[in-house]
């Protein structure tokens, strides 16, 4: 006789009647019972130590971490056999693929806000550190009062503002002696035409000689210093 194939009751309230649908029952390497079932979000297979119940939502475990960490909207994606994450951007919207996981934890930008993002962020760097600067310096030129020292010139004794302290015994001069000093310094050298009283042959000296009526010209006179010598 063939035998008649066996029904299984399964109770209304049961633990079974309440198991969410489509599962598959499978033996792991250690003979114990797992349940197989696919993801609610990207349908990649996963593999259950127990049965989950009906309303229960089943992830894989980057979907799972998508769920906990990720920034809302982001999505599994495969391309050339890769999984990335495709996410929008805080900013404009724009959906961007990358290969690591956006968190909610910190802002996520496409390439182009992220430029935009980072020109503005310097130049409102460079604003305050300029301001601050101003600031600084406005405070300084306040906090620093401008010194003066009133000393008298060591010609003249005519009374000197400077601003700088000078020492004991740094001679100072006002501007008027200084330039007095300085320009007889540079005034063109006397010269003194002669006619030697020797040879008879006429030169121009820098100096004034000491006997005007018997001068001599260089070459008789380092000869008579010469014969002097000997």
């Amino acid at each position: 006789m063939t035998e008649k194939p066996k029904i299984k009751v399964i109770k209304a309230n049961s633990a079974e009647a309440n198991r969410r649908s489509g599962l598959m029952t499978v033996t792991d390497d250690t003979g114990r019972e797992r349940f197989r079932t696919t993801c609610d979000s990207c349908s990649t297979q996963v593999v259950l130590r127990r049965a989950p119940r009906a309303d229960e939502a089943i992830y894989c475990r980057k979907c799972r971490e998508i769920h906990q960490v990720g920034k809302p909207g982001t999505v599994l994606v495969t391309e050339k056999g890769r999984t990335k994450y495709r996410t929008p951007c805080d900013f404009c919207g724009t959906e961007v693929t990358v290969s690591f996981l956006p968190k909610t934890d910190r802002p996520f930008q496409c390439t182009a806000c992220y430029k935009s993002n980072l020109a503005e962020s310097e130049a409102e760097a460079k604003a305050e550190a300029k301001e601050k600067q101003g600031l600084e310096d406005s405070l300084d030129q306040e906090q620093k009062p401008v010194r003066s020292f009133r000393v008298q010139c060591r010609t003249c004794r005519k009374a000197i503002t400077l601003k700088f302290q000078p020492k004991e015994d740094e001679r100072i001069q006002c501007t008027e002696c200084y330039t007095r000093k300085h320009s007889d310094r540079t005034r063109p050298s006397l010269i003194y035409n002669i006619e030697c009283s020797k040879c008879g042959q006429k030169e121009a000296l820098d100096l004034v000689p000491s006997d005007p009526e018997n001068a001599l010209c260089t070459n008789c006179l380092n000869e008579a210093k010469a014969q002097r010598r000997r």
